[in-house]
């Protein structure tokens, strides 16, 4: 916030700004009153009616710092688009990622959006007025922790969608087949006729002239 080229870049584009406010401007009261408006701003696009898939997530920074996130895909019931809302994240540094603790965080999530009016949970009725926005389902990882959270939910909550996440699924199929020892002998030849070219300039050159004449352009590696 404080970097030079930061503050130049607000202090020319934000109409009527002065100053650039510090950290210690942005915390306290000018924190409070922006997190009243968006709170506000979210009752408002839940109010319109949204299907909500909860994703959680851990990630852990170099210094050992370790945050488990919680993030709500929306999908809106009118025309399909979807947004995102970061619903915030816990500190576990020093903490087992235990799948109790996935558990708690998640049912955490979804009590604190049924106490706030924003989200029901798909096949629970409720004896107040109906919540137009639902949570249909819980998306995470393959971990064993994160299954104990999602196998919970589902006997707890019968209509709840709890399904793992894709891009997890497709990074361990590829992780499964570069690990197989006909992909390990045939990557070894690549590095091999890689490394060749890349050591020789005149072999490289007809490399080139060859990719030319053959697919029109030359492909760098």
């Amino acid at each position: 916030m404080q970097s030079p080229a930061m503050v130049g870049l607000l202090l020319r584009w934000v109409p009527g700004l002065q100053r650039v406010p510090s950290r210690g401007d942005m915390s306290g009261k000018l924190l409070e009153d922006l997190y009243l408006k968006l709170c506000v701003l979210l009752s408002k696009v839940y109010k319109k009616g949204i299907y909500v898939v909860i994703t959680i997530d851990g990630w852990k920074s170099r210094a050992g710092t370790k945050l488990l996130g919680v993030l709500l895909h929306n999908i809106h019931q009118t025309d399909g688009s979807v947004t995102n809302d970061l619903r915030g994240a816990v500190d576990i540094t020093g903490i087992s990622e235990m799948g109790q603790l996935v558990l708690d965080v998640l049912n955490n999530t979804i009590d604190d959006g049924k106490d706030e009016g924003l989200f029901s949970v798909a096949g629970v009725t409720t004896s107040n007025s109906p919540i137009p926005s639902t949570t249909i389902g819980i998306l995470t990882d393959s971990a064993s922790t994160d299954a104990y959270a999602k196998k919970q939910l589902s006997e707890k909550y019968l209509a709840l969608i709890t399904t793992p996440c894709f891009a997890h699924q497709l990074n361990l199929v590829m992780g499964h087949i570069l690990t197989n020892p006909v992909m390990k002998t045939a990557a070894a030849q690549c590095c091999l006729v890689v490394t060749f070219f890349s050591r020789s300039t005149k072999y490289m050159g007809k490399l080139q002239k060859l990719m030319l004449e053959l697919l029109g352009k030359k492909l760098t590696f």
